[in-house]
C-alpha cells in the first residue's frame, strides 16, 4: 500500500496529537498520585503522634 505525502502528514499529525494527549494524561495521573501519597503521609504522621500521645498517657496512669 502506497501512501501519499498528505496521508503520511495527516497520520503523523494524528500520532503527535495522540502522544500529546497521552503525555498530558500521564502527567495528571502522576500529580494525583503524588497528592494522594502526601495526604497518606500526613495521615500516618498524625496517627503516629496520636498513638504516642495515647501510649504516654496510659503509661502515666
Amino acid at each position: 500500500m502506497i501512501m501519499s505525502s498528505s496521508d503520511k502528514n495527516d497520520l503523523m499529525k494524528q500520532a503527535e496529537e495522540h502522544a500529546a494527549t497521552q503525555l498530558e494524561k500521564i502527567k495528571q495521573d502522576r500529580a494525583e498520585r503524588t497528592k494522594r501519597l502526601q495526604r497518606t503521609g500526613i495521615i500516618l504522621i498524625i496517627a503516629a503522634v496520636l498513638l504516642i500521645f495515647t501510649a504516654v498517657t496510659v503509661l502515666h496512669l
